[in-house]
């Protein structure tokens, strides 16, 4: 916790950004994401969504059709209506800075690799949204390969 105050006051001095402002970035990050251990989960106070951080989001992989599929059946948690978030709502998760596992903090379960959305790419519909949780960036690839899954759903 010292450590990431030190990083996040010289990166202060690096950018203009006052005391004031590191601290609500550093409690934005602290108190959007909410773990729950028992349920293994992490909800997203900010944006009213419940993320699955169980063991399985760091290894099963799927192609798009399948990892939409997954997330629509999933029973999780309680929850029976689960789905594949879309990019914008995976973006919200990714953290560049916490490479090379570049998601928030308060996740537990991530492989540095990548995640599909729920999202298609508007110029080609063979095509899908991914973001990469090795470095926090998105990308599109074929909708045919494989790539990690983490299904979503509103509210707490």
């Amino acid at each position: 916790m010292q450590k990431l105050f030190m990083i996040m006051m010289t990166a202060s001095l690096l950018s203009g950004l006052n005391a004031e402002e590191i601290r609500i970035s550093k409690t934005r990050i602290m108190t959007d994401y909410v773990r729950d251990d028992a349920r293994e989960v992490v909800i997203d106070t900010k944006n009213n969504l419940m993320w699955q951080d169980d063991a399985s989001v760091g290894t099963l992989e799927k192609d798009w059709a399948s990892a939409k599929a997954y997330c629509q059946v999933l029973d999780f948690a309680g929850y029976s209506d689960w789905r594949l978030a879309s990019i914008k709502e995976l973006e919200s998760i990714a953290e560049p800075e916490n490479h090379p596992k570049a998601i928030v903090n308060g996740f537990k379960n991530v492989a540095p690799i990548f995640y599909w959305s729920s999202s298609v790419f508007q110029s080609d519909s063979k095509t899908a949204w991914y973001v990469d949780f090795r470095r926090g960036n998105s990308y599109y690839h074929d909708k045919t390969y494989t790539y990690r899954v983490r299904c979503v759903r509103e509210g707490q």
